[in-house]
């Protein structure tokens, strides 16, 4: 019996018309999707549960995507596009653990993953344009400002992405698990922060702890962690940071 009320309830969370457009879009029934005017969803995941809310403001565009949010929130800005461009697989945004992320308006995210975790706090401004093969993961705060873009295959991680154990305790839990990752305590972190009107190049990688300032230039495989880099400065290098002014 419990099960037939599982499938009915889960039938009742379902926007049966997306259905037709190859897109799954399920909201619990203790949770909140809104959905604006003139919302494209195409070839989508959207899965909206415990205690979530989702906001999908006008105009939206969001196509070959898997959006998850688990006890979490998420607001995508007006006139958005989600999508994965020319990658062969689904871009991906997951959110838990009491997260918040929230997209400005007129954003263009192509990127291969977002991850929330623990809290985390991601907030983007307004004409952001995140290409393919990037990836952003924030287990505390990730703020980028407006009129950022950023390149192909960029990492920009605010957590060391997992718990340090001790040797003991890393062997006997991947005994148990037999290398399935579990991790279930929030990692070391520091916030990460880009400035409005900067460029991030290809293969760049901003580490936690790292504020980027206004107009400034990242370029093509550097490296940047915990550093504070000044406006209007050109970030050079992955071994060892030239801070080059600039007239941007």
């Amino acid at each position: 019996m419990r099960s037939l009320i599982d499938v009915l309830e889960h039938l009742r969370g379902l926007k049966w018309k997306y259905l037709l457009h190859g897109s799954y879009v399920y909201v619990s029934h203790n949770s909140t999707l809104k959905i604006g005017k003139n919302v494209r969803i195409r070839h989508s995941k959207i899965h909206v549960s415990e205690y979530s809310k989702v906001i999908i403001s006008n105009k939206v565009s969001i196509v070959n995507a898997n959006i998850v949010c688990n006890n979490s929130s998420l607001n995508i800005g007006e006139e958005s596009i989600v999508e994965s461009g020319r990658m062969p697989m689904r871009c991906m945004v997951s959110i838990s653990n009491k997260s918040n992320v929230s997209f400005g308006t007129h954003n263009r995210l192509r990127m291969k993953r977002i991850w929330v975790r623990f809290g985390g706090q991601l907030h983007f401004g307004n004409y952001i344009n995140l290409n393919e093969y990037s990836e952003i993961r924030c287990d505390e705060n990730v703020t980028v400002g407006d009129f950022v873009a950023i390149s192909y295959n960029v990492k920009i991680w605010d957590t060391n992405t997992h718990e340090f154990e001790r040797i003991e305790q890393r062997r006997e839990r991947w005994k148990k698990l037999y290398l399935k990752r579990d991790v279930s305590e929030k990692p070391r972190t520091s916030p990460v922060h880009i400035g409005s009107d900067t460029w991030i190049g290809e293969n760049v990688a901003i580490l936690k702890g790292t504020t980027i300032g206004e107009r400034c230039v990242v370029g093509f495989g550097t490296l940047v962690s915990g550093k504070s880099i000044p406006n209007r400065t050109t970030v050079l290098n992955k071994t060892e940071l030239k801070l080059i002014s600039n007239n941007l």
